[in-house]
């Protein structure tokens, strides 16, 4: 009865977001290859095919952790996820001409060999409550990233970068956000005819022109005839949440409700 209960909130929740439906059977099918061999295959793929986001053991690096993932979904869940993608993150779509259905069932194999107690149900530290204060509240984030309802825009959207990215990831990308730019939202700098400099995101550019929105959410056009220079940086607008600015109890917080973050994007 809860099996059931837990299967089909799954299969809502994917409807939800705009997956489509399993194959018929596929929760059978899905389950066959797991003799020792299919798991080493599986290895050998997920390490060819997964490993640059999730780890070399899937304990995740840009992306999330799957061991915890592997404990809490059902073979057919992951094999949609591995089939289709995840809608409003990078998780791209495997399909058939890019990964056979025996191979994503080898990575499946694989991934169920990861999952176990030690991480199934244990919450990560932080206070997710605390911290989505943080966010709206006290620390700016919310002035530019939208989340499901509101928020700036000058940001990448962040109402599903619980599911794109991991724990670790994002304590990282708080304290330094210049290491790993977004593509995107790198910081751009336009350099006009009479010296003046603007910096902003870029939000569109062709052969005559750019267009710059700055931290104060502002769009700026320019036609390129008049531009001296168009710099694009190495560093990103989001600023640097050192110690000084939040405690590592308060980035635990912070972190611990971006997690959550597994909602509809726009």
């Amino acid at each position: 009865m809860v099996l059931a209960l837990i299967l089909g909130l799954a299969a809502a929740v994917a409807a939800a977001h705009g997956a489509p439906p399993a194959p018929r059977g596929l929760a059978q099918d899905a389950t066959r290859a797991v003799d020792a061999e299919a798991v080493r295959e599986g290895m050998r793929s997920f390490r060819g095919r997964c490993s640059r986001c999730h780890g070399i053991d899937g304990q995740g690096l840009q992306a999330p952790d799957l061991r915890i993932s592997a404990s809490r979904l059902d073979d057919a869940e992951m094999f949609r996820i591995v089939r289709f993608g995840i809608p409003g993150t990078e998780m791209p779509a495997g399909g058939p001409t890019i990964m056979p259905d025996v191979e994503v069932r080898k990575i499946i194999a694989y991934l169920r060999t990861l999952g176990g107690a030690d991480t199934a149900g244990i919450p990560g530290p932080g206070n997710p409550a605390n911290g989505e204060k943080a966010f709206r509240e006290r620390s700016g984030c919310a002035g530019c990233h939208w989340v499901l309802d509101r928020g700036g825009r000058l940001g990448p959207e962040l109402s599903r970068i619980g599911s794109a990215r991991s724990r670790t990831f994002l304590a990282a990308k708080i304290r330094d956000p210049h290491r790993q730019l977004t593509a995107g939202f790198e910081t751009v700098t336009v350099v006009t005819g009479e010296g003046g400099r603007v910096s902003g995101v870029r939000k569109n550019e062709d052969t005559f022109s750019i267009q710059l929105f700055d931290a104060s959410e502002r769009l700026h056009f320019f036609f390129k005839t008049d531009v001296r220079e168009v710099i694009t940086e190495s560093r990103s607008l989001m600023p640097a949440y050192g110690r000084d600015r939040l405690s590592d109890a308060e980035l635990d917080d912070l972190v611990a409700y971006l997690a959550t973050l597994r909602g509809p994007v726009r």
